[in-house]
């Protein structure tokens, strides 16, 4: 005799279904842990590529103010106008991250 021709009692049909509830349930879980930790890489490494850009941005406004040079200063102003469209965007996607990080 096998399990399948086996004739079960309504609780242990219960507990079967119970099992099958309980194990698709921790799957769905497992699977929304999997997707949480790798959103919140993508925030690490949003942030990281922000705090780089801050950096650099600070560097250039440093040249600037030291140079008296007009031609090394529009070229540094060219620069630092590049980085802060690029901080915008990586701010941009540190926001975004965090929205899909979130729960509903």
């Amino acid at each position: 005799m096998t399990i399948k021709n086996a004739e079960l009692s309504p609780q242990a049909l219960i507990a079967g279904a119970s099992a099958d509830a309980i194990l698709k349930a921790a799957k769905q879980l497992k699977a929304a842990k999997k997707k949480h930790d790798a959103l919140q890489g993508g925030e690490d490494s949003a942030r990281e590529k922000v705090r780089e850009l801050m950096q650099e941005a600070h560097e250039i406004t440093g040249a600037m103010m030291a140079t008296t040079d007009k031609d090394e200063q529009r070229e540094l102003m060219e620069r630092n106008q590049r980085v802060q469209k690029e901080l915008a965007k990586a701010n941009n996607r540190v926001d975004k991250s965090i929205v899909d990080c979130s729960p509903p």
